[in-house]
């Protein structure tokens, strides 16, 4: 019997012990538990503020528009004595035979056997004669142009286009330079224009001559109404490059309209408007009108103060 409560007297002390260890384990727990959780908190506080946005600074990640900056669309007709007037200077010489779109390299016509190529098609000019348009029979893929001369004979002054676009070929009077003579223009390709300007002289009557060749789309016209010719072109294979061509003594001169317009007046394109002889310059949504002067070389006007939506 005696043994019998010594054994439970042992059970009891045994799980006494274990259920005082049980809630020593539970009031460790506790504070370990809130104390991580406190950590958690603070790693993440950080982020959280991080990704709240502030309400009164833009956000980095949106661009905002010229409209709102501004910075792609500078006020023209808020500065009219910087824009009324823009100097372009007295350009520069034309004088490299390689650089294109420009050539100006002298081409004095060839005489040459009918013979010996394959004439597609022949073309009146009047006083000048008649032009034949001819494949090689070595190059049945370029059109080549000659004057005739006599019954057997052309002056080959060149190749004017390329063999799909034969009847694309323009011939026109011209008087480029105070020159009479002729501008012949071909299709080379999908966006690519060829110009040749033919001329004559005392010395060698009836034989073309070209010293002036043009890879672009072009309008000759009297600017100024002065009496001289000036060529404007759009380049073929770039949209809204414009150059400007004038005659100044015994030289070519030439200007990059789009270059030195985009050094006046940033993120901006020109081009030229036939009908009203007008230069129009277009930022955004805004379009500007000048019309050309010779004045301390060439200069733009602007023609009316206010500046028009492009519709």
């Amino acid at each position: 019997m005696q043994e019998n409560r010594k054994r439970d007297k042992e059970r009891h002390v045994g799980e006494k012990s274990k259920s005082s260890s049980k809630r020593r384990a539970r009031v460790l727990w506790v504070p370990l538990a809130a104390a991580c959780c406190v950590l958690l908190l603070i790693w993440l506080w950080p982020s959280q503020k991080a990704e709240a946005p502030d309400d009164n600074l833009p956000s980095a990640s949106v661009p905002r528009s010229s409209e709102e900056t501004g910075i792609n669309a500078p006020d023209l007709a808020a500065t009219p004595s910087l824009h009324d007037m823009i100097a372009l200077g007295s350009g520069e010489k034309a004088v490299s035979p390689d650089v294109y779109p420009i050539e100006v390299n002298r081409i004095v016509g060839a005489k040459i056997a009918k013979s010996s190529v394959h004439v597609q098609k022949k073309r009146d000019t009047g006083v000048f004669g008649t032009i034949d348009l001819y494949f090689k029979k070595d190059d049945n893929d370029r059109l080549f142009a000659g004057l005739e001369t006599g019954s057997t004979d052309l002056y080959e002054f060149g190749a004017v286009g390329e063999a799909a676009y034969l009847n694309e070929i323009s011939i026109t009077k011209s008087d480029w330079r105070g020159r009479a003579g002729l501008r012949i223009s071909g299709a080379c390709g999908a966006s690519c224009v060829m110009n040749s300007w033919i001329h004559f002289e005392p010395g060698m009557p009836g034989v073309p001559i070209s010293d002036f060749r043009l890879n672009a789309h072009v309008q000759e016209v009297d600017l100024d109404g002065d009496g001289s010719t000036e060529i404007v072109a759009a380049e073929s294979y770039i949209a809204g490059h414009t150059l400007l061509f004038r005659q100044a003594e015994n030289d070519v001169l030439f200007y990059d309209l789009t270059a030195l317009i985009s050094k006046k007046i940033p993120n901006t394109y020109i081009y030229y408007e036939g009908q009203q002889n007008i230069f129009k310059v277009v930022n955004g949504s805004l379009t500007y009108e000048y019309r050309y002067l010779q004045k301390d070389g060439v200069t733009l006007e602007r023609v009316y103060p206010e500046a028009r939506t492009v519709q």
